[in-house]
């Protein structure tokens, strides 16, 4: 028996989506954000890269403006702050995401993204982000951050029906 010369099927992958370029052609790009649901992974902990993309994914909702360096958000107080260093080497900018709940049950969530670069050639050397509690129980957090997960889960469904 002869194999068949034609791949068999394989759905797209739920963090893949196929779009057309001008010529119409087909391609595979990845999607900005993936929730928990779309397969971007369980959120187990502060380290896991499915909550970076959640806090992005938190960041660039349409009401932020990105110049604030305060903001309330999602039942959340926001603060922003960046320090930064430019040398003939070398340069560096530390930003700081101080996240806190005020409300009962309240907690405050660090989160900081260090970027190290050759200044001359403009070449990454190093990028670090982290996420640390600092007051408040960590199961909490959680909680809100699986919350909002699943907001964004149910508000981008929402728009991708109605277009």
């Amino acid at each position: 028996m002869e194999a068949s010369r034609h791949r068999p099927y394989k759905p797209l992958p739920p963090h893949t989506m196929s779009v057309q370029d001008f010529a119409g052609r087909s391609h595979r790009t990845r999607c900005p954000y993936r929730t928990l649901r779309e397969g971007g992974g369980v959120l187990k902990t502060l380290a896991d890269p499915s909550f970076f993309r959640l806090f992005h994914a938190l960041l660039d909702e349409p009401r932020i403006d990105p110049g604030q360096t305060r903001w309330k958000h999602c039942g959340l107080e926001w603060t922003r702050m960046r320090q930064s260093f430019a040398g003939p080497d070398y340069s560096f900018a530390l930003h700081q995401y101080r996240m806190a709940k005020t409300s009962l049950g309240g907690w405050l969530l660090l989160v900081v993204k260090e970027h190290w670069w050759a200044t001359a050639d403009n070449a990454n050397l190093r990028s670090v982000q982290w996420a640390k509690p600092l007051a408040g129980k960590r199961t909490q957090i959680m909680e809100w951050l699986r919350a909002e997960d699943r907001r964004i889960a149910t508000k981008g469904a929402v728009t991708q029906s109605a277009t």
